[in-house]
């Protein structure tokens, strides 16, 4: 029984590993790609948050690689205190859709926010993202 129940823990875990693997997409059927760049395509790589939800860190963006070479990410930039948090480490494998993860951080920012966040390649180019949005009013206190 215990024998099992280890079985079945490891299994769990291997699947939800396996799964969330930052960078790599496994359902594609909600996906619309609308720009293409280089030897990609995105679901989009211009933004406009409108008024922003201080309370939204985090965004994911999707991009699928239709090249042959062999590329890989060098380096993820951005501007302060935002930052890609997840990219794929390795080599792009043609057809493949992949997954990066952009956080924000919101707190004490007021007027507007224009952003540029992107991650350079092993071929001596770069995509960007474009983000800009409207931060609300700070609550006054009476």
């Amino acid at each position: 029984m215990n024998r099992l129940l280890l079985l079945l823990a490891f299994v769990s875990f291997l699947s939800s590993w396996t799964t969330a693997q930052p960078g790599f997409h496994t359902d594609t059927s909600q996906i619309i790609f609308r720009d293409t760049f280089e030897n990609f395509v995105f679901d989009s790589l211009k933004h406009d948050l409108g008024v922003i939800d201080p309370s939204q860190t985090r965004m994911k963006k999707y991009f699928k690689y239709i090249g042959s070479d062999t590329i890989l990410f060098t380096r993820a930039f951005t501007s302060d205190p935002h930052f890609i948090g997840e990219y794929p480490k390795g080599p792009l494998v043609p057809g493949r859709i992949y997954s990066i993860t952009i956080a924000f951080y919101h707190r004490g920012k007021m007027g507007r926010m224009s952003k540029v966040m992107g991650l350079r390649m092993s071929n001596g180019k770069q995509i960007m993202w474009h983000f800009r949005g409207e931060y609300p009013p700070p609550d006054r206190k009476e």
